[in-house]
């Protein structure tokens, strides 16, 4: 992605680190880094698609690090609007659940919502609400509208 996915550079340069202390030849390391795609053999991770005259990414980032990391390099994807379509699994505390709505409120654009089929506990429309209520809560000037659940 250009560099702008910080946090994969990190994982990327982890893993070329590994390789190496584990007596890889530097050639095969690079050779592989080179071949790597995200999509095939990751997927659901940092993946970007061209749909269009535009991209999707899908990334199954489930906690506000995660939001906070796909925000950051979003930013840098200068003269674009972000949309995020964000989830929180139901099985996290919903300090969690919060804090992942205001982390998104402040790295896209628009913000809409989405519930995993899987509850994991909660009951139906819970993290949904969770998550609107902490996203209108970081965008006091923004009507409800700008928080919509699908």
């Amino acid at each position: 992605m250009g560099g702008t996915a910080d946090f994969q550079v990190a994982n990327a340069m982890a893993a070329i680190a590994a390789a190496r202390a584990y007596g890889l030849p530097v050639e095969e390391v690079g050779a592989s880094i080179a071949r790597f795609r995200s999509d095939e053999e990751n997927p659901g991770r940092a993946n970007l698609y061209r749909v269009g005259g535009g991209y999707v990414m899908v990334d199954y980032g489930h906690n506000p690090d995660a939001f906070d990391a796909v925000c950051r390099m979003a930013a840098r994807w200068e003269g674009r609007r972000v949309t995020g379509i964000i989830g929180v699994p139901g099985d996290r505390d919903g300090s969690v659940v919060e804090a992942a709505g205001r982390v998104a409120a402040r790295g896209f654009h628009r913000v809409i919502i989405k519930e995993d089929r899987d509850l994991r506990g909660r009951a139906p429309g819970e993290v949904a609400r969770l998550l609107c209520a902490a996203v209108n809560d970081e965008w006091p000037a923004r009507s409800a509208a700008s928080c919509s659940t699908r």
